[in-house]
């Protein structure tokens, strides 16, 4: 028998193993690809639905998850979406070819978002007032250490084993957590007065799909292909059918009246501007490490731990100076610490590793305090019938700011491209065939390494053109930090 003061504990250690097995599962799939290519000799349209596929799912039925939980219990759709985590990870683990993969994936995703959300509302709940936030920042540094020990957690598994075990580990952390579920998670009752109106759940799973996946695909589609205008604008009017919905309809799935309060609207907005800042960071930094500087993936994740090290201690810390001093104080030190390590990345012309340091941990530190004291602010006031919607707006947010980071990124370092091989081929007239012109653009965008030139005299220019784009993708996130500092300001002191 489980002592009442014990519970609060198990009910934390029965969600941070999903954290855990989530956020390895979802960093360690990478290195899977290229074995997953070659045993089943696929293309690289369905390699990108590996990881697509999964986070548009997961997308898509966040808020879905987080509404289901306030309506039904907390335990039945937690329970049940570790369940469906679980088995989809068996069926990837004995998938025979790439589509059944591909499809095993997108239901994984599905059960992720079913028990994401719910994960920090459970834990918010199981505490007293005064120790949500450190309880809530040591599961935010768990998950970030899970995320970063994914790839080498990974390789070991590729090493020894082979890429299904990748999957099949999670079977053993899924069943725990399962059975934990039903013994540690209080029983909620459901709430009469709420139900689950179906049409806008298929509106709002088939809009987030469509918006999520327009974002993933957008630097390979091209932001004019008509295939990425009709996805992405059939996703945007089909959630704005949905808003209209909800403020006809007698049980919304999002009550509007929560986006009429401004302090979660400007903390979902920072949530989204934080998100951004991590995404740019990493996604720029791994293709300027591998395909530009010629780091092999295991150094570059090494190189980046920096960050990852100093986000899990920054969220552990702040988790605990919330419950002292509140949100508003944090997040204006995280954002604040965010825009000095975006300038800072600006400043390393010579693409120094030692250069690229010290932005990495005080990026690291702003983004790792701004996570706890968001969602503590997130929560703090929200009405229980409310928690697991809000939870879900949580996660969405999270989607949003990094895909929009990723389009960001991915058209300016394009744009840039294309300016650079001119300059390229100004600069070195003889040497540079025509022939040799969409490749050398795809290498000044990072989509591919300088090794394909082989021993080269310009590789050092086409490094510098690559750093110089880099610098401005860093400078445009450093206007959105700035932004992010005044939105602030605009939060209650309170807070």
């Amino acid at each position: 028998m489980i002592k009442e003061s014990n519970l609060k504990w198990w009910v934390f250690f029965a969600a941070s193993l999903v954290l855990v097995m989530t956020n390895i599962d979802f960093s360690a799939v990478n290195l899977a690809l290229a074995p997953i290519a070659n045993d089943f000799h696929t293309n690289l349209s369905a390699l990108v639905w590996i990881i697509n596929g999964y986070s548009s799912a997961a997308a898509a039925f966040v808020l879905i998850g987080g509404r289901l939980g306030d309506i039904y219990g907390y335990r039945k759709i937690f329970a049940g979406g570790v369940l469906i985590f679980t088995v989809s990870s068996a069926l990837i683990g004995c998938a025979s070819g790439a589509w059944d993969l591909i499809l095993f994936r997108i239901i994984q995703g599905a059960g992720g978002s079913l028990c994401w959300p719910l994960c920090v509302v459970m834990i918010s709940n199981a505490f007293p007032e005064n120790q949500k936030g450190h309880a809530i920042g040591m599961s935010m540094a768990i998950a970030t250490i899970a995320l970063a020990m994914g790839p080498a957690f990974g390789g070991v598994l590729l090493h020894y084993l082979n890429w299904r075990w990748i999957f099949f580990i999670n079977i053993p952390f899924g069943i725990l957590a399962f059975v934990l579920a039903f013994h540690v998670i209080p029983i909620t009752t459901r709430v009469s007065d709420l139900s689950l109106h179906l049409f806008s759940a298929i509106l709002i799973i088939v809009s987030l799909f469509m918006i999520t996946t327009a974002l993933n695909e957008a630097i390979q589609w091209g932001l004019s292909s008509l295939l990425f205008q009709v996805i992405f604008g059939g996703g945007i009017v089909l959630l704005g059918i949905f808003i209209w919905m909800q403020s006809k309809i007698k049980n919304p799935l999002v009550n509007l009246n929560l986006l009429k309060d401004k302090t979660l609207n400007i903390c979902l907005i920072l949530r989204v501007f934080n998100q951004i800042t991590l995404v740019s960071i990493l996604f720029t930094l791994s293709l300027l490490f591998q395909n530009i500087l010629n780091y092999s993936p295991l150094t570059s994740s090494f190189l980046l731990l920096p960050l990852t090290l100093a986000l899990s201690v920054a969220a552990f810390i702040g988790g605990k100076l919330v419950d002292k001093f509140g949100s508003k104080k944090l997040i204006m030190l995280g954002m604040s610490l965010c825009l000095i390590a975006l300038i800072g990345f600006t400043l390393n012309n010579n693409a120094s590793i030692l250069g690229y340091i010290l932005p990495l941990i005080i990026a690291g530190m702003g983004i790792g305090l701004n996570v706890p004291s968001l969602v503590t602010a997130i929560l703090r006031n929200a009405a229980p019938e409310n928690r697991g919607i809000i939870g879900g707006l949580n996660y969405a947010s999270i989607f949003v700011g990094g895909g929009l980071a990723m389009v960001m990124s991915g058209w300016i370092l394009h744009a840039q491209s294309l300016i650079s091989v001119d300059r390229l081929v100004k600069q070195f007239p003889n040497s540079i065939h025509l022939n040799q012109i969409p490749n050398l653009q795809l290498i000044l965008s990072g989509a591919k390494s300088v090794q394909f030139l082989g021993v080269n005299s310009f590789i050092p220019f086409i490094q510098q053109l690559f750093i110089h784009a880099f610098s401005i993708v860093m400078w445009v996130t450093a206007a959105i930090s700035a932004l992010s500092v005044i939105l602030v300001l605009r939060l209650k002191k309170n807070v």
